[in-house]
């Protein structure tokens, strides 16, 4: 008769294998999946005085797409002051990001994305004139015209996440306007946002 240590082994081996399966299996459907995040850009609040949210879906654990909307808080006003500001009053901006991280949807990233912008945009003229009976000088008129443009651009970031789904991001790039030609021809796409995944 053969010995019959080498079945049992075999046995008890898949046994154990199957039991840490269904385990895993089990830990695996009380994970909830994350698919969406929600940002709020704190460095745009801060610093332009603008607000700056964003909505974010994964496609997949290297991918996603979202919608970022921005509103400048300070009105006309803003241009009065000495602060930095958008001449965007609105910007509407979908985007398409890659990860090269090692867990799913963080680390560094690459972006492309859209900009809709609706603003106001310092124009000059000089003008060659009288200035009295006597005197001709140029005089230079300075006004804000309004403006609407589209651009396409780029972005480089990366994405941190804590064990309860916080994110932080922080990322830089442009876009380069197409349509439109009394605005300023670029808008640059800069943030450090504070999110959550759900």
């Amino acid at each position: 008769m053969k010995n019959p240590t080498p079945f049992y082994f075999l046995l008890i081996a898949l046994l154990l294998f199957s039991s840490h399966q269904a385990n895993a299996q089990a830990e695996q459907d009380s994970i909830p999946s994350y698919t969406k995040e929600w940002n709020l850009n704190a460095f745009n609040l801060l610093i332009f005085q603008a607000l700056d949210v964003s909505f974010e879906k994964y496609i997949d654990d290297e991918s996603s797409y979202g919608f970022s909307a921005l509103v400048s808080l300070g009105g006309e006003n803003r241009f009065d002051e000495s602060a930095p500001f958008y001449y965007e009053t609105v910007s509407l901006s979908p985007y398409y990001r890659i990860y090269f991280g090692r867990g799913a949807n963080v680390g560094f990233y690459i972006e492309a994305f859209g900009s809709l912008s609706f603003g106001k945009h310092d124009n000059y003229d000089y003008d060659y004139g009288p200035l009295d009976d006597y005197t001709y000088d140029y005089r230079y008129n300075d006004y804000y015209r309004s403006f609407t443009e589209f651009g396409l651009g780029f972005a480089v970031g990366g994405k941190f996440i804590t064990k309860k789904k916080y994110t932080l991001s922080v990322f830089g790039g442009a876009a380069r306007n197409f349509i439109g030609e009394d605005g300023p021809g670029a808008m640059p796409r800069v943030g450090i946002t504070i999110g959550r995944r759900f």
